[in-house]
């Protein structure tokens, strides 16, 4: 009888600069039984960035003399020492709900507790052990890794795919059966406008900033140019940062009918205890000795409500930014180790969904509610902004077969607010700290 199978396992909530939404491992492992027989194993672990993910495991029952393959969900926690303190360098993902996609069915397969930990010398998180709680006798064992491949696009053979994966599954589906349809030459007309507005000169948040700028803009025109769609921007940023151009941009944007907008901002932002609105005011103030106020800012509601004007077909308005005093600022914490990445492509007919789907809606989304900070840092940038991006990204993956903006945005709402309750905030006493409460805020029509 087998006594444990291993995974895959990943890191913590940030990730690198690269376009990569997802970490595929290949992992071989074996337990030796109590007759000193070691049973191997091979797991085929996929772990997006936003913490999430799942296990294939492929072993051969000795006891039973059944191949089986099982599928589980995964949950990462850092791990805690003695004192049950927060060990930011050690990572581990717990197998949850095993599933017996082949062989006896009726087996309760237990499930494993993988950890990593970070390498000094790559400042990435890699494997270091797995461990298991029989279900059956109570045991702890602990197994032992020999060999560790991270997969990229050219390893997704059918061949290989096949140890982990039934025809029926999505995720083969959308790599082998693929029935791509053309665009129509009016989808081809259909052209993506970004405004990208960022405070990247700031003294205190400007190189959070210049992420969010970079990867935000990254993002959708890597977007456009994979559907084949047309594409703009205009990204006001570093000396250029001011109000009038920002009037001037949205003066000049003229989306067609079947177009799509989307305008993001990442720097300042504050609310007001004595008026209704709960979306935040964007600080576009660009000379330290302006004051807050009228002259120099706007509600990203009325942003909102501009674009929605212009009569395109899908408006994304996203502000990245504090909602709340305005003598508080934005909170910066340290950067965080990752997992590397997987280069894997994305599914056509999932962007198609969201990005080319006649239904006509507009979404305004911010980074906190009203009364609360945001929260980012040097790596990642804004937490909202990354886990926006991630969700994003996410609904693009080959396993998804149905994806919806409703979806993406509870998800970056949740993995925020998680990311986020990780951080110490400073409190309105300006002395005291506590953990950050950071609940982005959604509105669609």
């Amino acid at each position: 009888m087998k006594l444990r199978k291993l995974l895959f396992t990943l890191l913590f909530l940030i990730c690198s600069h690269e376009l990569f939404a997802q970490s595929i491992y290949e992992i071989e492992y074996n337990y030796t039984l109590n007759n000193n027989v070691k049973e191997t194993y091979k797991a085929f672990l996929y772990r997006y960035e936003d913490g999430t993910g799942y296990i294939r495991v492929r072993y051969f029952d000795l006891e039973k003399k059944v191949d089986f393959l099982v599928d589980m969900d995964m949950k990462e926690n850092y791990g805690r020492d003695k004192d049950n303190n927060l060990e930011m360098n050690k990572l581990y993902y717990q197998g949850m709900n095993p599933f017996v996609i082949m062989g006896d069915t009726t087996f309760q397969y237990s499930p494993d507790v993988f950890w990593f930990k970070v390498n000094p010398q790559t400042n990435y998180f890699e494997p270091w052990a797995v461990m298991s709680k029989d279900v059956y006798d109570g045991k702890q064992y602990q197994g032992v890794i020999s060999n560790i491949r991270l997969l990229q696009q050219a390893d997704l053979t059918k061949e290989f795919v096949s140890q982990y994966f039934v025809p029926e599954d999505g995720f083969y589906q959308n790599l082998f059966d693929t029935k791509t349809r053309s665009l129509t030459t009016q989808q081809k007309a259909i052209r993506l406008h970004l405004i990208v507005v960022a405070n990247t000169n700031e003294s205190s948040i400007g190189s959070t900033c210049a992420i969010d700028k970079d990867a935000t803009k990254k993002l959708f025109s890597s977007v456009a140019e994979f559907m084949g769609i047309q594409y703009d921007e205009q990204i006001i940023f570093g000396n250029d940062f001011t109000k009038d151009n920002v009037d001037k941009a949205m003066y000049s944007l003229n989306p067609g009918p079947e177009d799509i907008v989307v305008f993001y901002y990442s720097g300042h932002g504050f609310s007001y205890n004595n008026d209704n609105n709960l979306f935040p005011y964007i600080d576009l103030r660009d000379k330290e000795f302006q004051r807050y106020g009228p002259p120099y800012t706007y509600n990203i509601e009325e942003i909102f409500n501009r674009i929605k004007q212009k009569g395109a077909r899908l408006n994304l308005v996203i502000s990245d930014c504090c909602n709340t005093d305005p003598t508080l600022n934005n909170v910066t914490s340290s950067p965080m180790p990752s997992t590397r990445g997987s280069s894997i492509g994305w599914s056509m007919e999932n962007c198609r969904d969201l990005f080319l789907n006649p239904k006509r809606m507009s979404i305004l989304m911010t980074a906190a509610s009203k009364g609360q900070l945001s929260a980012g840092n040097g790596s990642d940038g804004g937490f909202f902004t990354f886990q926006l991006r991630q969700s994003l990204e996410k609904s693009f993956d080959l396993n998804l077969k149905e994806v919806s903006w409703d979806n993406i945005l509870q998800t970056a709402q949740k993995q925020t607010i998680d990311r986020a309750g990780a951080t110490l905030c400073p409190q309105l006493d300006g002395k005291s700290f506590a953990k950050c409460a950071q609940t982005p805020l959604f509105r669609s029509l």
